[in-house]
């Protein structure tokens, strides 16, 4: 029977955390990885609140069109073929964030950003601004 050589893929979940005694860290999911032989895999855990967490775990280079999921924290990687980039998380994206996803994802046609929490030092200086 041949075997195969190469495994391409991209898992992308929410988890529900509230009921699991441990968290749920990237590095114990890049070991497990490394475990069942898959080195060339990356992991990203974007926690959106206490009880909820993004998990995408994908092989390397990343080869697919599209990314879902990706918070303020993520891997320094070329993402060469993703054009489709949606990004959510609770603490507010400042202007290096932007910066980042530019270089790393240099194909990107459509970004969605679902920020939870409102920037608070943009609002306060609008905030005082106004005042004045």
């Amino acid at each position: 029977m041949p075997q195969r050589h190469s495994f391409i893929f991209y898992i992308s979940t929410s988890i529900d955390i509230s009921d699991l005694s441990i968290n749920l860290s990237r590095e114990h999911i890049q070991q497990t990885l490394i475990n069942i032989g898959q080195q060339n895999a990356a992991t990203i855990v974007n926690y959106l609140s206490r009880c909820t967490v993004e998990c995408s775990i994908f092989s390397l280079p990343f080869a697919f069109d599209y990314m879902r999921h990706l918070g303020n924290i993520f891997p320094n990687i070329i993402f060469n073929y993703a054009t489709y980039l949606l990004v959510q998380d609770n603490d507010a994206f400042i202007h290096e964030f932007f910066v980042r996803i530019a270089r790393s994802f240099p194909l990107l046609k459509y970004l969605r950003v679902f920020n939870i929490n409102l920037q608070i030092s943009v609002y306060m200086k609008l905030s005082s601004d106004h005042i004045q």
